[in-house]
């Protein structure tokens, strides 16, 4: 996994994986993975977001992702963000002055795999956000077994050959016959 943040016209990253990253402003974080993730391994935990127009919206795979309120966990423990987030617009807002926090699953018929998952932070409070995958699940495709022609006899072919293997037969038992030796 890797990714950059964008804040207007100034982009940071590259940054390591499980890494939290600052947002605020007009800022979003681009995530890509090495590989499809299943998206229900995805997590994004998000602290510090506060009720004064901030707003933390979620992309997969570049489509703008529809929030649900089954989408919302309970406030981070530990956190001194300790109000729960809730639903805004199409995205997520803090409940109560000062912050909230909270881990997000995409629960609202997500894609089955992500390549990439983009959060944006707007309303220029600024808030920590981490995105968090479990690619142990994904199996990598195994590619069918190939399956090797054996030759065979062609319809014609069998009743071509049944007919010359009946006539050498028939050729043999009459010379048998001539001969004067019994056919048994």
């Amino acid at each position: 996994m890797s990714g950059t943040c964008q804040d207007n016209t100034v982009t940071a990253g590259p940054f390591e994986p499980g890494t939290a990253q600052l947002t605020g402003g007009a800022q979003s974080c681009t995530y890509t993975f090495d590989k499809p993730l299943q998206t229900s391994t995805v997590s994004i935990k998000a602290h510090g977001i506060r009720t004064l127009g901030s707003s933390l919206r979620v992309r997969l795979n570049g489509d703008l992702y529809q929030s649900v309120a089954a989408d919302i966990g309970e406030p981070l423990a530990g956190s001194t963000a300790t109000n729960p987030l809730v639903i805004k617009d199409t995205g997520y807002t803090g409940t109560a002055s000062p912050f909230s926090s909270g881990t997000l699953t995409l629960t609202n018929n997500p894609p089955a795999t992500v390549n990439s998952i983009t959060v944006a932070m707007g309303g220029g409070w600024p808030g920590w956000i981490q995105v968090c995958a479990d690619d142990g699940a994904v199996t990598t495709p195994v590619a069918p077994a190939v399956s090797v022609p054996v030759p065979a006899l062609s319809d014609w072919s069998l009743m071509l050959t049944s007919g010359l293997l009946a006539g050498i037969g028939f050729f043999a038992f009459m010379r048998k016959k001539r001969a004067g030796r019994p056919a048994s």
